[in-house]
Order: C-alpha cells, then sequence, then structure tokens
C-alpha cells in the first residue's frame, strides 16, 4: 500500500501555530494588558447583574429644568434651606449634599445662617469634603464653610477611584490628608441612616499626601426595568410636585447633573460614552453599604492559588488529550474559567479576574503544542499501518484489504477472493466471558495461517469473525479442495474457557477476471458468502453466472412475495411427529408452502432466506403461527385431545421485542393451550441475544409453551447454553439421520446428543427417518420421537386429518 508521507507538512504547520501562539501571548501581555481585559470581563458582568437587593436612595438633581427656573448657578443657599426643611418635614433618614460649599459664595451671611440653622435642625445631613489640586500655598482638604460643617451631622469624602482606563468601580470608606480618618460620603450617609453596619477593624493609616484605605467596590446593582436609579429634578421636589411618600424613609443625595456642570464619570454601566453623575455614584455605593453587597476581589494570593489549580487542572487535561484534540480542549477551558469566573460573581459577588488563567492556559497550549505534535510525527511513520491493520491479530483490517484489492486488480486480474465466515462468538462470550471472543480470535487465526496455499496473501480480519485472503487463480478442484480444508478445520471444536464449541463455517469465493473492479470483486465474494450463510450447515459458495442468476431470482421473489400474503398463496403443510415407542402420531410441524401464481410451488429454500433477509418473515410467521394454532385446536376438538403443533421461529421473528405477546394472543385468539404448542428454535437464534433469549424463554415457559432447540448439531452444539436455557426438547438434524447407518461419526453425534440431551431432562426428537432401520436404531437408544418421510410426508390439512383417523 502507498504512504503518503505528510510529517514535513506536519511539522511546518505545527511550528506556525506554536509561533502563532506565544506570538499571542506576547500581543495580549504587552499590547493589550491583562488589567484591560480583566475590566473588560468585569464590567460584562457588572453590567448584567441583577438582584432583588432594596433601593434606599432618592436622588434630586440639580438639572437643566431646575437651573431654567432658580437661575444660574450657584444659587442663593436660602433655597437649598427650603429644600431641606421640606425634606426634613418629608422624614426622610438621610441627606446628603454633593455639593462643596466653600467659602467663595455669592450668598449673604444671612441666607448662609438660614441654610445652617437648617441643617443643624435635620440633624441627618452630610456634606462633602475633597482634596485639593493643588494643596501648595492653600489648604490641603476642600471643607465646607465653617457654618456648614459645624451643623453637619457629619461629613464624608467624595474621591472615587479612577481605574487605569478611567472607570470608577471601587472607592475608599476612609481618606484624608496624611491620615485616612474621613469616612466617605457614601458611609456617612449609610451610618446616619442605619446604626448598625458591618464593623471595619481597620486602623487608621497614615501617609505624606491623600492618604486612603478600605477599598469597596461598588455593586451598580439596578432592577430588570430600570436604567437609573431613583432621581427627581430639584424643582420638582422644591415645588411640591414630588409628595411625601415618594421620600419618606429614603436617603436623599443631592448633587449636580445640568449641562456642562459637575463631575461626570465612566463606568461599568456606561455606554457609548455615556458618563454618570458623581452623585449617582454615590448613591449606588450608599445602596452597597447598606444592602452589604459589594463585589470582593479575590486577594492576590487567593487570585495566585486559584489561578495555579486551574493552570493545574487545565495541564492534566492537555496531557490526556490527542494533538488534533487540543486546541478544542483550549477552547473547552478557556470557557470553562470565563464561565466559572461568572458563577462565582453572580451567586457569591466574588470577582476572580480570569486573565491571567487564561494566559496561562494559552501558555500551556503552546507548550503542550510542541510536545504532542512531536510525538505525533513519530505516530505518522505508522499511520497507514495502524488503519490497516487489526490490531488484535496483525492481520489487515477492511481497509487494507481494500487497498490490497485495488493495487493488485491494476496489477491484473488472474487472482480470487475467499471472504469466510466463522460462526458468531457474540452470544457465546455471553455464556463463557469476554475474554473467550479474543481467544477465539487467535484460535481461528492460527488455524488460517496454516491452511493457506503457498502463494496466497493479503490474509485479513474484516469484522469481528469475517476473514479474507486472496490466491493466484486456483483450478476449480483446488479451490473446492481449499474450501473443504478450510471448513473441515475451522469447524473443528474450538476450547474456550473449559468448554468445547464447534463453529458452522460459510465462505464466498469471487475471481478477479470477472470483475470490472475491485469493489465489485468484494462484493461477488460477499454475495457468494451471503448465500452460503442460507445453508444451516458449514457450506462454501463461488460466485459465477449460476449465483448471479440466482440472485437476480432472489430479487423478484422479493417482490412477488410482498403480494402472496395478502392473495392466500401460502399453505401449510402438516408433516406428523411420532413416538418411536409405538409409532402413534403425537403431534405434527407446521411447515409453509407459497404456491405462486405463474411459477407453481417454490420451495421454502428459495423464498425463506429473501423472507429473513427483508424482514418480511415476521408477518409470514405471524400467519403461519395463528394459522397453525387454530388448525391444531380444531383437531383437538374432533377428539384428537393431545396433539401438539410444532412452529418455526426464525432468528428475526424471535428477535422482535414483542415475541412473546405475540404467541400469547395467538393462545388467546385459537383457544389452543401453551401447552400443546411447540416452539422450535434454531442455535443461530438463541445466541443473537443471549440475555434477551433467556428472558423470552422464561415468559413462553409461563405460557405452558414447550421450547425446543431445532438443527442441532448442526452449530455449536454446546451444553453450555443448554444448561442456561430452560429448553424441553433437541430435534437431531436429517444430516446425521442420512449417514447414521453407514458413517460411524454420524452414530456417535446422535448417540451423544441423546444422552446428553436425557442427562439435562430434555427429551429427543429426530427428523428425517426414512427406513425401518434408522427407525430401530433411534428406537433402541432411546430417542422418544421420530419425524421423517418413513411416517410421512408433509401433507396439507385434509391428508393429515386422514392420519389421524387411521392413527
Amino acid at each position: 500500500m502507498k504512504v503518503v508521507d505528510n510529517s514535513k507538512r506536519v511539522k511546518v504547520n505545527n511550528i506556525r501555530s506554536d509561533l502563532a501562539t506565544f506570538s499571542l501571548i506576547i500581543l495580549l501581555i504587552v499590547f493589550y494588558q491583562q488589567d484591560r481585559l480583566n475590566y473588560l470581563i468585569y464590567d460584562a458582568f457588572i453590567h448584567n447583574i441583577n438582584s432583588s437587593a432594596p433601593e434606599h436612595t432618592a436622588i434630586i438633581e440639580i438639572d437643566d429644568r431646575s437651573l431654567a427656573v432658580l437661575g444660574a448657578w450657584p444659587w442663593d443657599r436660602d433655597i437649598h434651606a427650603e429644600l431641606l426643611t421640606k425634606l426634613t418635614n418629608y422624614q426622610v433618614k438621610a441627606v446628603g449634599f454633593d455639593i462643596l460649599f466653600g467659602e467663595h459664595s455669592q450668598s449673604s451671611k444671612q441666607q448662609d445662617l438660614l441654610f445652617a440653622d437648617a441643617i443643624k435642625q435635620a440633624n441627618n445631613v452630610v456634606l462633602p469634603i475633597a482634596p485639593s489640586k493643588s494643596h501648595v500655598g492653600g489648604t490641603p482638604e476642600l471643607l465646607p464653610q465653617p457654618v456648614f460643617a459645624a451643623a453637619a451631622h457629619k461629613l464624608g469624602h467624595v474621591d472615587f477611584e479612577l481605574d487605569r482606563d478611567g472607570i470608577v468601580r471601587q472607592g475608599f470608606l476612609y481618606a484624608g490628608f496624611q491620615s485616612s480618618r474621613w469616612p466617605s460620603f457614601s458611609l456617612a450617609l449609610a451610618q446616619t441612616a442605619k446604626k448598625e453596619l458591618p464593623k471595619i477593624n481597620s486602623e487608621i493609616t497614615q501617609g505624606h499626601g491623600w492618604t486612603r484605605r478600605e477599598p469597596v467596590h461598588v455593586n451598580y446593582n439596578l432592577a430588570t426595568n430600570q436604567s437609573r436609579l431613583t432621581h427627581y429634578s430639584y424643582i420638582d421636589v422644591l415645588s411640591g410636585r414630588v409628595e411625601r411618600p415618594q421620600l419618606a424613609n429614603k436617603i436623599i443625595l443631592v448633587g449636580m447633573n445640568g449641562s456642562a456642570m459637575g463631575d461626570q464619570f465612566a463606568t461599568p454601566l456606561s455606554a457609548a460614552h455615556d458618563t454618570m453623575p458623581g452623585v449617582e455614584i454615590n448613591a449606588h455605593m450608599v445602596n452597597t453599604l447598606i444592602n452589604n453587597n459589594p463585589i470582593k476581589p479575590f486577594s492576590r494570593w487567593q487570585q495566585l492559588l486559584l489561578t495555579f489549580i486551574a493552570s493545574f487542572i487545565t495541564l492534566l487535561a492537555f496531557i490526556k488529550v490527542s494533538a488534533k484534540q487540543l486546541f478544542t480542549s483550549l477552547m473547552v477551558a478557556m470557557s470553562l474559567a470565563i464561565i466559572s469566573s461568572a458563577l462565582v460573581f453572580y451567586l457569591t459577588l466574588n470577582w476572580f479576574a480570569p486573565i491571567s488563567l487564561l494566559l496561562c492556559q494559552t501558555l500551556l497550549f503552546g507548550i503542550m503544542n510542541v510536545v504532542k505534535n512531536n510525538k505525533l510525527t513519530l505516530k505518522i511513520s505508522n499511520l497507514n499501518y495502524d488503519l490497516s491493520h487489526d490490531a488484535s491479530t496483525e492481520l489487515l483490517n477492511a481497509n487494507g484489504l481494500r487497498a490490497l484489492l485495488e493495487t493488485t486488480f491494476d496489477e491484473g486480474k488472474e487472482w480470487q477472493l475467499f471472504r469466510l465466515q466463522v460462526g458468531k462468538i457474540n452470544g457465546i462470550s455471553e455464556l463463557i466471558g469476554k475474554d473467550a471472543n479474543a481467544q477465539f480470535i487467535q484460535q481461528v487465526t492460527v488455524r488460517l495461517k496454516a491452511l493457506l496455499p503457498e502463494h496466497a496473501f493479503g490474509l485479513s480480519r474484516l469484522h469481528n469473525t469475517e476473514f479474507a485472503f486472496i490466491t493466484p487463480t486456483l483450478s476449480e478442484r483446488k479451490t473446492t479442495a481449499l474450501c473443504n480444508n478450510i471448513i473441515k478445520s475451522l469447524g473443528a471444536r474450538y476450547s474456550l474457557a473449559k468448554e468445547n464449541f464447534k463453529m458452522p463455517i460459510n465462505i464466498g469465493v469471487s475471481y478477479g477476471k470477472f470483475a470490472d473492479s475491485a469493489s465489485e470483486v468484494q462484493a461477488q465474494a460477499l454475495a457468494a458468502l451471503e448465500h452460503a450463510q442460507e445453508n444451516i450447515l458449514s457450506s462454501y459458495r463461488i460466485y459465477s453466472n449460476d449465483l448471479k442468476a440466482i440472485i437476480e431470482q432472489r430479487t423478484q421473489i422479493e417482490s412477488d412475495l410482498t403480494k402472496a400474503l395478502e392473495n392466500n398463496e401460502f399453505e401449510i403443510y402438516y408433516q406428523p411427529q411420532v413416538t418411536a415407542a409405538s409409532g402413534k402420531i403425537v403431534g405434527a410441524e407446521a411447515l409453509v408452502r407459497w404456491h405462486h401464481p405463474t411459477k407453481g410451488l417454490i420451495s421454502p429454500n428459495e423464498f425463506i432466506p429473501v423472507a429473513e433477509n427483508t424482514g418480511m418473515i415476521i408477518e409470514i410467521g405471524q400467519w403461519v403461527l395463528e394459522t397453525a394454532c387454530d388448525q391444531a385446536a380444531k383437531w383437538q376438538n374432533l377428539g384428537h385431545n393431545n396433539f401438539r403443533i410444532a412452529v418455526n421461529l426464525s432468528p428475526v421473528q424471535f428477535s422482535q421485542p414483542n415475541v412473546v405477546q405475540n404467541v400469547k394472543h395467538v393462545l388467546e385468539k385459537t383457544g389452543l393451550k401453551g401447552s400443546s404448542l411447540e416452539l422450535e428454535l434454531t442455535e443461530n437464534a438463541i445466541l443473537e441475544d443471549i440475555n434477551g433469549a433467556l428472558k423470552a424463554f422464561k415468559e413462553l415457559k409461563q405460557l405452558g409453551v414447550t421450547l425446543s432447540i431445532d438443527d442441532f448439531g448442526t452449530g455449536y452444539s454446546s451444553l453450555s447454553y443448554l444448561r442456561k436455557f430452560p429448553m424441553d426438547r433437541i430435534k437431531i438434524d436429517r444430516s446425521f439421520i442420512h449417514e447414521l447407518l453407514d458413517d460411524k461419526e454420524s452414530q456417535e453425534i446422535t448417540l451423544a446428543i441423546i444422552s446428553m440431551a436425557h442427562n439435562l431432562n430434555m427429551r429427543v426428537i429426530a427428523e428425517g427417518i426414512e427406513s425401518e432401520q434408522q427407525y430401530a436404531f433411534l428406537h433402541e437408544n432411546n430417542c422418544e420421537e421420530l419425524q421423517g418421510y418413513y411416517f410421512g410426508r408433509p401433507v396439507a390439512v385434509a391428508e393429515l386429518e386422514m392420519f389421524l383417523e387411521k392413527n
């Protein structure tokens, strides 16, 4: 076989793949930083977060509409006093003015005092402080005017943390110049509104500039139908258009959201360059603190540990998969990393930044790609052998034989193909263990190798127990001799797990010179093999024009069979079964006959195999069963009370899941007792499915049906399954009876079957008795019942009734 060497191409592709992998890692690390990728994933998670956590805040916005009514900013502070008085009357929990009320103001002293008095009266107002952008020669902290600071319930800083991409994701609970003593604006509001909050145990930190501690990631939680937190226009609240129930028991945040006014920040919720006013970010932080649901990033060590564990698991997975599956495994591993991060985020509000893990997984992929592809290169050198040979026997497999046949066909046509089937080991394996299959295959292989002619080649194992080989064209005599030798050698007993088995052998032979292609030679050998398998005995068939004509005839039979049942072309003949002791008729076997409208009587040997191959045997078999049982019931009603009817079940019919129900239905419909029905099955039917057969047998026995092994001695002939199944009778095949008086081996086999059956408490019936001498031999050796031409041929109903009357 010609093998295409792709190793160089594979190496080049692998190198390119590895370079691409490492280049991707470098690009990710250098040009598209880890933090930025983590931010993108974090923001996507935040954007889709949704929970039932309550909203405790309401925002009062100094918006464009309020500015249009109340005038340009800054407003006189008595306006804020009026708003605060109204809010106090509304019984809000806390009020936070996110406005720096500094010294420089157009408001009069009286207006300032009025506002300060309102702050003091409310006793729940929080005012902001902020770090100075430059404290050289000035104050390092921007504080409210002393009169307002003194009146306020708390002061809180409004310093947000901008991540490297300019987005606000977190804030610090405490900050201040050289000392982190000021609570955040949102924490001060939360503490004012809710006396009990989770304790913060960290100590005040010291520093040279603006110092911060206790970072908290904001949970930008919104209800499903919300695009923003609850907010009202300043002028609407001031004018009374917002009523008390809308604000009562809320934490109020007052701040800027007018055009080109106030601080605006990008947040994870921002889309298309939108921003969020600082007052709204503070409101989100207030809700986060009161609901105690901040996003909690894993610590550095936790992150490293989880990344290491997940990377190690990924490495183990990469080690187990093939090079071809490596990229798919990487995609699965990376997907699992992101999905796991998302699950942890949404279920526990913990944030595991996955990019470092994804980079580790990609790096491991690159390393394993190099390692595995080096191994792959070695495997490729043996690939053709593996693809074309059977692993257990090292013979050619179906692929190898196909390629060899094509090469051989191109070189000439003076050769022939032998294709053979050696029994069915599957059912036997169920009886004596799975190892029996391997032992059996090895024994067959050894026997076959010893049988092959000198110039034979291409010995192959195609499917389980199907083999093939090629020889130069042999004479008809040599071909026949070789087939007979194979049947004799491979048909001899096999010793498997301390049990002895005989296997039926079937062979199909085809010639290269009679075909137009290698595939046609294969098809012809298979057709010959299938024709040989129709014989219950071991046999061979050589493909020829005669066989071709038979196959074409089968095709016509198949077509005609579809109409035969509905046209009442079938008839049942009955062959008597007698007791050996008295010769009295005790029953009959039902045998179907086909009266073709143009071809006359067609032999069952011609149409039964076709019916089995097409599945039509199921319908035909059911008709035979019902008709035979109905006739047996009629004979019993005529006084033949103990008359028994024997009906054959084909392997196809017996394999149907409803076979027991069908039998039960027929017995109920015809009124025949189960004990008057005997079902005959071949060894093949039983060994197709051992466990299924055992179940069916037990259910049939519950109906009282008698079970019989048909054609015993022609197939596997082993005690193993006889011990296992509740069989009542063994039928000795006619092939042994035919040579009973002339062949010592046939006598020995017959006597062995009788003895074995009796040891298992089974009765014996022999078929094919044609002479007084055969009758005498079987009677003397305790064969209980007999069937054959000596007692009567298969006959129609009327003729059998005459036999019964005479009997």
